[in-house]
């Protein structure tokens, strides 16, 4: 490592920018996350994301950020450089993106998202922050894992997980058994949010965001409260909020956007109080609202082709060879890839 330099920081880490020897003679620009391990507790979790970042690193998804090398000291952990998050893309074209990089952004993370869905991982805090993009191809990866879960269904979670802006409302009303269906509800927020131009549920405490859902998409049914694992305290407490109206969804989603039809659709079928009924996986990813970036002839705003989706798909069964020789710690030769519908790599 050389050349290294402070290039964000965060609560439980500081984040340098560098280079690293690879495998050839020409240096790799990487970023080296450090994180503090002042408590048992850190170190902890930190050697299971440390887990996590690995078993992912083998399956090498194109939307999912890849561990390089780890190394003890400040339990550091060195992956590829990204120069922005979505959140600085945003910011950096005033918050205003052309339809088409909406559709390119919003479908890889949808692609990542079920990639962690399929191998039982919860992310459990995704924002644009934790979306690393690379502006000149366009790519999108999903990192930051330092709170993901594995298999988070068998056995009961902490609920204050995810961002507030991006917190689904089982965890806002205390759930302690839930699954990766909580990162669905993270995703439409994020896609509402690029195509809003604006946070979508900007909450100012956890009953302000519940408040803010409920004005949306009504109150939950007993039957949501119950797919929800919502605490019967918490659902006493909800109902007596006092809130039941929808408001007009169209005009919280479609500012930025001149066509709102096909996005406002699959938000509503994504917005969905039943975690098991929200869209996602192949559904979502072969609406016709994507349609227009596999398009060859299509171009971004900056004059160049679409070139960072692929559509080559690896089987369950693959996966689920993968995953259980990972957690077995063998070695396995890999197998070959199988196309399916609209070869899509989910």
């Amino acid at each position: 490592l050389w050349n290294l330099h402070l290039f964000s920081y965060g609560a439980f880490s500081n984040v340098y920018r560098g280079f690293v020897a690879g495998d050839t003679n020409a240096p790799k620009e990487v970023v080296i996350k450090k994180t503090w391990s002042g408590t048992q507790r850190a170190s902890s979790l930190t050697s299971y994301e440390i887990q996590i970042l690995k078993l992912l690193s083998r399956l090498n998804h194109k939307n999912i950020v890849r561990l390089l090398y780890t190394f003890q000291t400040c339990f550091s952990l060195i992956f590829e450089f990204f120069p922005l998050n979505l959140y600085q893309y945003l910011k950096k074209h005033q918050r205003k993106i052309a339809l088409v990089e909406i559709k390119m952004f919003a479908w890889q993370l949808f692609r990542g998202q079920y990639h962690l869905l399929r191998v039982s991982i919860c992310h459990r805090d995704i924002k644009p922050q934790n979306l690393l993009v690379d502006d000149e191809s366009g790519l999108l990866k999903i990192g930051d894992f330092g709170s993901s879960v594995f298999e988070p269904k068998k056995s009961p979670q902490s609920s204050y997980h995810v961002t507030r802006y991006y917190r689904p409302p089982e965890l806002l009303l205390g759930a302690k058994i839930y699954g990766c269906e909580v990162d669905i509800w993270s995703c439409a927020c994020v896609f509402g949010e690029m195509l809003r131009g604006a946070v979508l549920f900007p909450g100012k405490s956890t009953l302000n965001q519940i408040e803010l859902y409920i004005d949306c998409f009504g109150l939950p049914t007993d039957q949501d409260a119950f797919d929800m694992n919502i605490p019967n305290n918490k659902w006493k407490e909800i109902q007596s909020v006092g809130i039941s109206t929808k408001s007009d969804e169209m005009s919280i989603y479609s500012c930025n956007i001149d066509d709102a039809h096909w996005a406002v659709q699959i938000l509503q079928e994504m917005f969905v109080y039943t975690p098991h009924r929200r869209l996602h996986g192949q559904p979502l990813l072969c609406n016709p609202f994507f349609d227009e970036i596999f398009d060859k002839n299509t171009l971004r705003p900056c004059g160049r082709p679409i070139t960072c989706l692929s559509r080559a798909v690896r089987t369950p069964i693959f996966i689920a060879i993968l995953l259980l020789s990972i957690y077995l710690n063998k070695q396995i030769d890999v197998l070959p890839c199988v196309n399916q519908r609209r070869g899509l790599k989910c």
